[in-house]
């Protein structure tokens, strides 16, 4: 009786949030990608900037039978669209409508990576599986594409290879990586199974790869986790590169058990002369720890002093789709001997400047929560993270949408409310689109982060949802875009471009009160939770 009180209970609490939700429109959501035929499926965005021009790279089969066989695709939108207009088309927001990149070489592309070589030239890296040899696993392949008056001219594709020409290592997946266009380089961090000093782990290995050539430059090609300690079930390195071109990464070193708690590591690759020889500089050193399951990290390039944010979420065990408390720390990688070694806590000297929060990390009170966050910091230094979304499978409950907010770093305040060690709320969370299509997706037995891109008042984002939100998790899944309000930048900046948003299929639209719109994603959460806990789950 208790039990069938508790779903009761839970039921009506659902069916308030999803009244609310019925009637909200935040912004207007806008299909990416062309429609394909049964049940398609696009996913894993990335985005870069060239002003307003939102140049996007994401993989997609739009014909999936089976299992996906996705391939890479290329698109630009229009970053100063007015996403609270729902009078304009969908034609007017694509700037460039999407491509398919060629793909001879390869199958399954997954997890892109773009960045801007220049006005006129994309250098995409990804994963995927070479047609010429399955057996393999995935490899690392670069893509450049050149567009010119908004359309596609040409585009290459090479699988990356080691300085002779060579395969090298083993499976090697989730690139990050850094364009330097001085040498026409890419400084890259990615995963590598299985690890040399852990077998059933990964480890993670820097290069600098040519742009042009897909070649490792020498012997660049070097690992970062040099302890079974550091390596990961699933890394998922993230590389910055600084004012000096020295590359910082982050991983996680992270296992898939219950009872284990997992850290993350950083460590320094240093461009030494001459210019093609890049040294370790520092070991991998753990940077959070304090007993929970670190994952997803970010590493971000503080504005002052060539300073070092990193920040990743909690993922408990079981926890698939619920926002976990955030870790940051804070650190100053140039204030320690570049000799390869990890930095030691416990040093005393100019060590002890390594850590300029408490060794360990700063946790974060519960209303900074993301899943799978993915984090930038912008001119005032102010960060802005973004969490992805999730679509459940099981009924009451569908989902929550994707949440948005910007926080000061730096400073230290309350851990109460909505503020926290080193951080402090600057806008409230926002909800990342409203209703079913706003529940994110992935694909199955992989992960996707969410991708997005800050201007003055608000966030442009992009996430892969349901086409038809009726047809549960086995219909087609498109790749959408829309806005999300946003600190304002000071002195404001004038956003330019048209005014572009239309609403998809079946997407019907109203208003809710702004403090409705914030508390959402807050309501959203708890009864995901509350469901859990009633039904077993």
């Amino acid at each position: 009786m208790i039990r069938s009180c508790r779903r009761i209970r839970i039921l009506l609490v659902i069916a308030a949030t999803v009244g609310l939700a019925a009637a909200a429109w935040a912004e207007g959501i806008v299909q990416v990608n062309d429609a394909g035929t049964g049940n398609w499926l696009f996913d894993q965005p990335s985005v870069a900037a060239n002003g307003a021009v939102f140049h996007v790279a994401f993989v997609g089969d739009n014909a999936v039978v089976g299992s996906p066989n996705t391939r890479l695709y290329y698109a630009a939108v229009n970053g100063g669209a007015d996403f609270t207009n729902k009078a304009t088309t969908r034609t007017q927001v694509l700037l460039t409508a999407p491509v398919a990149i060629d793909n001879a070489l390869f199958n399954q592309a997954r997890h892109p990576q773009i960045a801007l070589r220049s006005a006129t030239e994309l250098a995409i890296l990804f994963q995927a599986i070479p047609s010429d040899n399955a057996a393999s696993g995935f490899k690392l392949f670069r893509a450049l594409v050149t567009i010119v008056n908004s359309a596609v001219t040409s585009q290459r594709v090479d699988r990356i290879l080691d300085a002779s020409g060579n395969d090298f290592l083993g499976e090697l997946t989730d690139p990050s990586f850094a364009l330097v266009t001085a040498d026409n380089t890419m400084r890259v961090a990615f995963s590598s199974f299985p690890s040399m000093v852990a077998p059933s782990f990964s480890d993670v290995y820097y290069a600098r790869v040519g742009l042009d050539n897909a070649r490792v430059v020498g012997n660049s090609l070097f690992p970062l986790t040099t302890t079974a300690s550091s390596t990961g079930r699933l890394p998922l390195p993230r590389l910055r590169l600084d004012g000096n071109r020295n590359s910082h990464v982050a991983w996680a070193a992270n296992d898939n058990t219950a009872a284990t708690s997992s850290g993350i590591y950083y460590a320094m690759a240093k461009a030494v002369p001459p210019a093609v020889v890049d040294n370790l500089a520092i070991g991998a050193t753990q940077v959070l720890s304090g007993g929970y399951r670190w994952g997803f990290p970010n590493v971000l390039l503080a504005n002052a002093s060539n300073q070092i944010w990193v920040l990743a979420a909690d993922e408990p065990f079981g926890s698939a789709g619920l926002a976990g408390s955030l870790g940051i720390a804070l650190l100053n990688p140039y204030a320690v001997t570049h000799d390869g070694n990890p930095v030691n806590v416990n040093n005393v000297g100019s060590n002890s400047a390594f850590f300029l929060n408490p060794p360990g990390g700063s946790v974060l009170s519960s209303n900074f929560d993301a899943y799978h966050p993915e984090a930038s910091i912008d001119g005032q230094s102010r960060m802005h993270v973004a969490g992805y979304g999730f679509r459940d499978a099981f009924s009451p409950f569908r989902g929550t949408p994707g949440r948005f907010y910007a926080m000061s770093v730096g400073s230290t305040s309350s851990s109460a409310g909505t503020a926290s060690v080193f951080a402090s709320m600057v806008s409230s969370p926002v909800s990342v689109g409203i209703g079913d299509i706003a529940f994110a997706m992935q694909i199955p037995g992989d992960y996707t982060r969410p991708a997005f891109v800050h201007l003055s008042g608000k966030a442009v984002h992009f996430w892969s949802g349901p086409d038809d939100a009726l047809a549960g998790d086995d219909g087609a899944r498109n790749l959408y875009v829309t806005s999300a309000l946003d600190s304002p930048d000071n002195p404001p900046v004038k956003q330019s471009g048209c005014s572009m948003v239309v609403d998809p299929p079946g997407y019907d639209a109203g208003r809710i009160p702004g403090a409705a719109v914030l508390l959402l994603p807050a309501i959203l959460l708890a009864v995901r939770r509350a469901t859990r806990k009633a039904f077993g789950r």
